[in-house]
């Protein structure tokens, strides 16, 4: 499977840029987008480059195992560097902001990691399709320096699935897995127990064969979203559901008949 032009151009433009790079940290949360560019990464600098994976305390496990699975199957230098976030108020108070403050303490603690360890870059995995919707965090990336090769060759997500799945990388098809704060109202303070309890829950139901889940946060109510397509099946097993939220803490559960979509937190911020 080959790729056709423009892609195939678009994808030589991304290796060539890299490859003016002497040496760079990739961050890598193990989603597609940040795994095409480590792998890029790694396919054009060797051992000059390092996949670094933050653990805040924001993500689920699941994204670790995910992460470094990736790395050791394709031998990929991985690092997991822990960047602690509950201590920071801008962060856990939950502003509409709070993606910016986020990403703007890890970035400055990869930025710092970077020059302490001789490399020239840092490196992220926005795509063009960020510049459609709600990214606080791209004022992040810009006041550290750090670099988007994706964005800049303007890769849509559609695309960099496209040339994952003709490089072979099963990641391809990945739902995309943003950071757990993203289901938490804005002004709702966040916490590790309301994260785990979010995990666990999500966790839960993708067990139950569910593809696309997301389960948003309103205190003691919870809000699943799943495909517009698996919403029957989602009542039908409603009351296995309902026992297993009701043993991790919320005392009513809802399904959105609009079914998953990503970014509805977001909704009242950009509508």
């Amino acid at each position: 499977m080959k790729l056709e032009q423009p892609l195939a151009d678009k994808w030589q433009r991304l290796l060539n840029q890299i490859g003016e790079y002497s040496s760079a940290i990739v961050a890598f949360s193990g989603g597609v987008d940040s795994s095409l560019l480590a792998y890029t990464a790694h396919l054009v600098l060797g051992e000059k480059m390092l996949a670094v994976t933050v653990d805040s305390g924001f993500d689920s496990q699941t994204q670790f195992t995910q992460a470094e699975a990736f790395t050791l199957q394709y031998g990929i230098p991985w690092k997991k560097l822990s960047i602690p976030l509950f201590n920071n108020e801008k962060i856990i108070s939950n502003p509409p902001e709070r993606c910016y403050y986020c990403k703007l303490t890890i970035l400055t603690a990869l930025r710092d990691y970077a020059r302490q360890n001789h490399f020239a870059v840092v490196l992220e995995g926005q795509n063009a399709d960020d510049l459609l919707v709600h990214r606080p965090g791209r004022r992040a990336v810009q006041e550290t320096e750090t670099y988007s090769p994706l964005l800049e060759q303007q890769l849509t997500k559609t695309e960099i699935r496209q040339i994952a799945r003709t490089l072979g990388l099963a990641v391809w098809e990945a739902e995309s897995s943003p950071c757990l704060a993203t289901r938490v109202p804005y002004y709702s303070p966040i916490t590790q127990k309301v994260l785990r309890q979010i995990e666990e829950a999500e966790v839960y139901l993708k067990g139950k064969g569910f593809t696309h889940v997301r389960v948003r946060y309103h205190q003691q109510l919870a809000r699943i979203e799943v495909a517009p397509q698996e919403i029957d099946a989602l009542t039908d097993a409603r009351f296995d559901i309902v026992q297993k939220f009701h043993e991790l803490g919320f005392q009513y559960i809802t399904v959105d008949l609009e079914g998953y979509r990503s970014g509805s937190m977001d909704e009242r911020v950009t509508r």
